[in-house]
């Protein structure tokens, strides 16, 4: 078998997702959390594997809603007066999933994406 970076094999496993309407926007995390982004609107998912705790993650980003941080946040911190988006997570290490690879995982991972995906679309 060919070595495939972890970063195609995400992009290529999750394709489906372009069938929603989302597009692939970017390579993200490296190293231990590798990750790929895909965006649709106001609407982003973050799609990665961690070597180190040997799961997948999967974030969805509603640019709409956005947290607020506290006054001294703000004043210390200028970039934040607009507030940030906080993720749904869909996936995270709290997540059952078989086995402890890549290839263990995918396919209960994929079936989360659509039913997460499905009323959506």
């Amino acid at each position: 078998m060919c070595f495939q970076s972890i970063y195609k094999r995400l992009k290529n496993d999750f394709s489906f997702i372009y069938e929603y309407g989302y597009v692939f926007e970017r390579n993200l995390k490296h190293y231990v959390y590798p990750s790929v982004s895909f965006v649709k609107d106001d609407y982003s998912f973050e799609i990665g594997f961690s070597f180190e705790n040997k799961k997948f993650f999967v974030l969805f980003f509603d640019k709409k809603i956005r947290q607020y941080p506290s006054g001294w946040y703000v004043s210390q911190n200028e970039r934040f007066k607009e507030g940030w988006v906080k993720p749904k997570v869909i996936v995270s290490e709290k997540t059952e999933l078989p086995g402890k690879k890549y290839k263990d995982q995918v396919e209960v991972v994929k079936d989360l994406v659509k039913n997460f995906l499905e009323p959506h679309k």
